[in-house]
Formats: structure tokens, C-alpha cells, sequence
């Protein structure tokens, strides 16, 4: 079968029902803009999910009555602490000069003495960068004799994680809704086009004309209408990107380079619906 033949066939199709055909590939593009849409928020969440959990760090702070020779026997027993990678002192006179540095000289001269402890920054190591792994970590740390307490942010992490988790169920949902909706749509309009081409079906048929040679420009079809709703979801989400990213600061936002991924989808719901058009008619 020649590729003009086909080219032929499916703009005589569309010219004949251009109207049906431009309403799927307008309504695919709109389903497809939703999933892409979600799919990036998606990816964006894991994203940030993976740089805060990088960047979590327990805070151990020492009892007052700790003595100095006491400091680095404790440094060593957390660093043997299983789940921790690296543990750095922080002093009073550094907790100080940290606390002016960031609220200025004035407040802190307020005060008689130095009220802020001494502390160790505990990083944690990448496989315990999980909820359950840092308040773990956290918890043997609290318990070591000379630790006062121990203080992370693992309910950050909880918090991204139940965001990321409702954006996966989203994604799921908006994505047999986005299959079921192009589908249909596309498989409608494919019948339209056999309805309205009936007469000249039967001619070929009566010709000799194989099942295949008269399906295969009506797959093409359906397979097209979805590849243009996929590209200009792609238009569509890449303007929405570049507006999202006018408005953010030190985030840079990721998933734009999987669009292909899009245009692939709705190339496969239009084959989809290409043949579940045709199945009951040819």
C-alpha cells in the first residue's frame, strides 16, 4: 500500500468530517494536557521530596552540665550511630556568632550570657533519608547519655511524601479517565467517517478490496488524531511551564525533556481507538 494512497485517503477523511475530527483532537489534547500536567506535578514533588530529604539534618543538643573532655567520646559514639554519615560540633561561642549573624549583634547583647547550647549537625546517610530512617536515627541519638535532644524535620518529609502519594492516585485516575475519554473519541469518529464513506466501502469491497486496504487509512486516521492532540498538549504545557517558571525562584522545574512521552501516548490512543472504531464495521 503506498504511503500517498494513505496520505490521500485519511485528508479526504478529515476534509469530509473536519469537524469531528478537529472536536477529538481538541478534546485529546485537553485530556492530555491534564495527565501531562499532574504527571509533571508529580515528578516535581518526587523532585523536591529528594533535595529536602538530602538536606535534613538532626540536631543533637548537649546537656549544659556536659563536660568538654565528654565531647568527643559522644561525637564518637554517634558517628557509630547506624544511619549516620557525618556528625560536625557546633560550639556555644559558634552557636553565638551564628544566631548574631542571622538576627544581628543587638538582641544578642541583650542578654547576660550565652543561653544557646552546644550541639552536633548530624547528616544522615541517603538510604535512611526516609521518614521512618530519620526519626529512627533520631531516636538513638536522643538516647545517648549527654544528648539532651535530639530535634529533626521529618514531618516535612511526611508532609511532601502524602503530597507526592495523592498526585500518584490523581495521575492514576486522570490517566484511565484521559485512555477511556480518547478512546471513544477517537473510535467515534472513525465510525462517523465508515458511516458517512458506507456506499464507497461496499464499492471497494465489491472491487475486491481487502479488509486490510480499507482499514488501514482509517487506523492512520486515528492514530494522527491522537499524535496532533499529543503535540499540542505539549504546546500548551510547555507555555504553562514557562509561565510557572517565571514565578519560582531557586526551584528549577524537571519532566519537560519526557514530553516525547505525551506525543507517544496520544499516537497510541488514536491507534486504539482506530481499532475499536473499525472492529464493528469492517
Amino acid at each position: 500500500m503506498r504511503l500517498s494512497y494513505l496520505v490521500k485517503t485519511c485528508a479526504m477523511h478529515f476534509k469530509r468530517a473536519w469537524l469531528s475530527s478537529l472536536f477529538s483532537v481538541f478534546t485529546i489534547m485537553f485530556l492530555l494536557v491534564l495527565l501531562g500536567f499532574f504527571g509533571l506535578l508529580w515528578i516535581n514533588l518526587q523532585q523536591l521530596v529528594h533535595s529536602l530529604s538530602s538536606q535534613v539534618q538532626i540536631h543533637a543538643y548537649l546537656s549544659d552540665g556536659l563536660l568538654e573532655s565528654q565531647i568527643e567520646p559522644l561525637r564518637s559514639r554517634l558517628q557509630q550511630v547506624a544511619g549516620v554519615a557525618r556528625v560536625t560540633f557546633i560550639s556555644k561561642a559558634d552557636a553565638a556568632a551564628a544566631f548574631q549573624h542571622e538576627f544581628g549583634k543587638e538582641l544578642f547583647s541583650l542578654m547576660d550570657e550565652n543561653p544557646l547550647p552546644a550541639s552536633f549537625v548530624v547528616d544522615v546517610q541517603e538510604s535512611y533519608r526516609t521518614e521512618t530512617g530519620i526519626r529512627g536515627v533520631a531516636e538513638r541519638i536522643q538516647a545517648e547519655p549527654g544528648v539532651e535532644e535530639a530535634v529533626s524535620h521529618y514531618k516535612t518529609l511526611r508532609l511532601l511524601n502524602r503530597y507526592a502519594d495523592a498526585a500518584s492516585r490523581i495521575n492514576l485516575f486522570l490517566f484511565l479517565f484521559v485512555a477511556a475519554g480518547s478512546l471513544l473519541l477517537v473510535a467515534n469518529n472513525i465510525r462517523l467517517v465508515i458511516g458517512s464513506q458506507k456506499e464507497r466501502i461496499d464499492t471497494m469491497r465489491l472491487v475486491g478490496a481487502t479488509a486490510s486496504f480499507i482499514r488501514a487509512p482509517l487506523i492512520v486516521e486515528g492514530v494522527v488524531q491522537g499524535l496532533l492532540g499529543g503535540v499540542l498538549a505539549l504546546l500548551v504545557l510547555h507555555w504553562i511551564y514557562s509561565m510557572i517558571g517565571g514565578l519560582l525562584s531557586g526551584f528549577q522545574l524537571q519532566g519537560m525533556e519526557k514530553g516525547g512521552l505525551l506525543i507517544a501516548a496520544g499516537g497510541v490512543l488514536g491507534l486504539l481507538g482506530g481499532c475499536i472504531g473499525i472492529k464493528r464495521y469492517l
